[in-house]
């Protein structure tokens, strides 16, 4: 404001006429109600000129900063100190400068995650005009730098680290530029050392870094209202040269800016790219006037779109779907749903953000900053499968014993997710106190296939042996088991944040299920001396269908940084299902007597049942972004039986944990182990199995972001390329049959029995999730 013979006021739109508001509605409410003080004040003063700036800092004090003559400095220190509600004046300048009470303020900006942190510094020191927006401009600036940990970042004009603050929280490797010595100062104490600062003009500061070799990945330059000094656009130029090199300018006038950003493009960038602006946002600092701050990106060409042959390799990557399977151990979840989530063990609940959190915690939808299309699937899936004589027959010589031994190569799909964001993450500190939080939400469709069995298996058995009447005869069997089990979910889920700490959310899933059994059983007995020839041969097939709906729902905490809570509930899944057995063949001839019949397929009643039991999972993560994560889960599942369908479940809990690391800006090393126990009672059946599995994961992700020119309401397109390995070992039992075809008549030849059987699992992940 300027002070001018008693009168207090603004100057009147291109004139130096003084009007006297009473109040100012777009300032604080703190500064708004000062000014009749104020103006009473220098009234009693009477000075010739003087200008008065008044502050707000972030703890509610309010700081006068007086620009007058040196003579008035003290005379205006006292007075204006007296003031009701002012905490510190400082007036003049120099030798004659007067201060009185506390003149530091604290100024808002973004901290590590997004979090809330402060700069404090000097009032005469430059700050953005408004202090509720200044963080929404800062993440804006953020977003379009997209600083990565390990990259190198040049600031210039920093200031008192508005800026550097959020660069360095980064996990960047940032140097800070900046003419006043006491500011750089302060932006040395508000990054905690985290920034190399440099003082000296910035253009001097920048030629001497292009000269002396230094590159950088992103440089970031928030100039005064007269834009670059001479010399800078062309240090730009030489020292922003890296593949993918991002220049981010902030103005306040962006008729200069305009000027700067020509003179940007045209320096340094390799005639086959040169930059251009890529994106440019407006964030409306100060209402009500024609001022603006604006802020622009520039790129090159090269780095704004993918190969085409990278497009064409992820195609072929997003095209490949599979699913690792279990042998039939009746547990329901067994495959790990999502390249992160599969790298880290499972250990998700509290940590998922990506669109494989519509599996895990829908909640972690809340949280997901961008629209993104998710792929994971298994290259390749390597199961084993050994149990020994599964299928005994006694012979008038001793058992005869057939091993169950193979192993598989199996491709199933395994999860795609379509997550639209709807509406923007809340900026930290954006809110005013007291205000509600703002909400964010995400929907997503996916198609996951959590479960699914593939194996088959034939053996044969040959032996001479003598019946008890001392007749020779050849004996020869032949068992073939297949068996293909497969389980799909598909439908919507739904996240929302509410605020930055909290977010819930629910999915619902329309689930199919499909399984086919087929078994076959070939003996032959021949006498030597041609007095009989007996045989038995059955084929025979068995097919269920499953209809059924099954839905989750979830919450996701945040209640310090880097610590996260996750709850998941899914309710139990209900299904209708209907059992198709046949074709079955059954050719005997047993004596003089010849048999065949021909079952036609036939269909059994739709029944209605329980598909999955009541869960809950319950997690805790701690993660650093750009840096390291580590989390621990467990969940327990209920008991339920269901005598149709011939299932009876005890309490059943597991466990996961897992770690990821990022090795570098665009290298995530991801580690875990889980459990995956099974609750199903001792097997029955020929084949069914009760096995408990203990395995272990491993996966680096490859990040690669490419800049997107006219890309809407994000600025840019981040490919995360996953790739990983899963091993997985297996004990139980398996349901095994003893035949003795000599038994007695009268007595059943088949006695069901069990076998120890393992298990190894191997697979290799791969997958792409694309955030736009």
């Amino acid at each position: 404001m300027h002070a001018a013979r008693g009168r207090l006021g603004f100057y009147a739109r291109g004139t130096h006429s003084l009007v006297e508001p009473e109040a100012c509605p777009i300032a604080r409410p703190a500064l708004s109600a000062l000014i009749p003080a104020l103006r009473r004040a220098v009234r009693e003063s009477r000075v010739p000129y003087c200008e008065v700036e008044a502050v707000e800092s972030a703890d509610g004090r309010v700081v006068l900063s007086v620009c007058c003559r040196p003579v008035e400095a003290r005379y205006l220190a006292d007075l204006l100190g007296r003031v009701p509600g002012v905490a510190g004046v400082d007036a003049g300048g120099g030798r004659g400068r007067q201060v009185r009470g506390d003149v530091r303020v604290r100024w808002p900006t973004l901290g590590p995650g997004g979090a809330q942190a402060f700069v404090e510094q000097d009032a005469r020191g430059f700050a953005q005009a408004n202090a509720g927006l200044n963080p929404r401009l800062v993440e804006t600036v953020l977003s379009l730098a997209a600083p990565q940990p390990g990259e190198r970042v040049l600031e210039l004009y920093a200031g008192a680290g508005n800026l550097t603050v959020p660069l360095a929280a980064s996990g960047a490797e940032v140097t800070a530029v900046e003419v006043s010595r006491a500011a750089l100062s302060d932006a040395a104490t508000a990054t905690a050392g985290r920034a190399r600062t440099i003082a000296g003009d910035v253009g001097t500061v920048a030629a001497r870094l292009a000269e002396q070799g230094e590159r950088f990945d992103v440089v970031v330059a928030d100039p005064p209202r007269t834009g670059f000094g001479p010399g800078i656009a062309a240090a730009i130029g030489a020292t922003a040269t890296a593949p993918g090199s991002r220049v981010v300018v902030c103005s306040c006038d962006p008729a200069t800016m305009a000027r700067d950003c020509a003179a940007i493009a045209s320096a340094g960038a390799p005639p086959d790219a040169p930059r251009r602006v890529e994106r440019l946002v407006m964030v409306d600092m100060f209402p009500q006037t024609r001022h603006v701050e604006a802020v622009a990106r520039l790129a090159s060409r090269a780095a704004l779109l993918p190969s085409l042959a990278s497009l064409a390799a992820l195609s072929a990557l997003a095209a490949i779907v599979a699913a690792p399977a279990t042998a039939t151990a009746g547990n329901t979840y067994t495959f790990l749903i999502g390249g992160r989530a599969a790298g880290m063990g499972g250990a998700y609940v509290a940590m998922s953000e990506e669109p494989s959190s519509a599996w895990h915690n829908p909640a972690g939808l809340g949280f997901n900053e961008r629209s993104s299309f998710d792929v994971k699937a298994n290259a390749i899936f390597l199961q084993s499968v050994r149990a020994g004589d599964l299928f005994v027959t006694e012979l008038p010589s001793g058992p005869l014993g057939s091993d169950f031994d193979t192993t598989s190569i199996q491709m199933v799909p395994t999860s795609m997710t379509m997550a639209y964001k709807v509406g923007a993450q809340p900026a930290a500190g954006s809110e005013e106190p007291g205000a509600p939080p703002r909400l964010s939400h995400t929907v997503a469709f996916s198609i996951f296939v959590p479960q699914a069995t593939r194996f088959a298996r034939s053996v044969s058995k040959d032996r001479r042996d003598t019946t008890g009447g001392g007749i020779p005869f050849d004996y020869h069997q032949r068992i073939s088991l297949d068996l293909d089990r497969k389980r799909f979910f598909i439908g919507p889920s739904w996240g929302m944040s509410i605020g930055r700490e909290w977010a819930v959310g629910a999915s619902l899933f329309f689930t199919y299920g499909q399984s086919l059994a087929s078994a076959a059983f070939n003996l032959d007995v021949k006498a030597g001396d041609g007095s009989f020839h007996d045989f038995l041969v059955f084929d025979g097939a068995e097919s269920v269908l499953e209809l059924g709906l099954a839905a989750a729902a979830g919450v996701q905490w945040r209640p310090a940084a880097g610590l996260r809570l996750g709850l998941a509930v899914r309710a139990p899944g209900v299904w209708i299902y209907r059992g198709v057995s046949g074709p079955n063949v059954l050719a005997t001839a047993i004596g003089p007597e010849r048999a065949f019949s021909d079952e036609e397929r036939g269909g059994s009643p739709w029944g209605v049942g329980m598909s999955t039991p009541f869960t809950t999972t319950l997690g805790m993560a701690y993660a650093r972004p750009g840096s390291f994560a580590v989390a621990i889960e467990g969940d327990w599942a209920a008991p339920y039986e269901d005598p149709d369908v011939d299932v009876r479940r005890g309490h059943l809990f597991n466990a996961r944990v897992g770690a990821e690391v990022h090795l570098t800006p665009k290298w995530i090393l991801s580690l875990g182990a889980y459990t995956d126990l099974s609750a199903d009672p001792e097997p029955k059946d020929l084949a069914d199995v009760r096995a408990h599995f203990f395995g272990g994961t491993a996966a680096v992700t490859l990040l690669a972001p490419y800049l997107v020119t006219g890309s809407g309401p994000t600025d840019r397109i981040t490919f995360s390329n996953t790739l990983g390995v899963k091993y997985a070992y297996g004990f139980g039992k398996i349901g095994a049959f003893e035949f003795a075809p000599f038994s007695p008549e009268g007595v059943d030849p088949l006695t069901p029995a069990t076998r120890d059987a393992s298990f190894h699992e191997l697979s290799v992940l791969i997958g792409s999730t694309v955030q736009f």
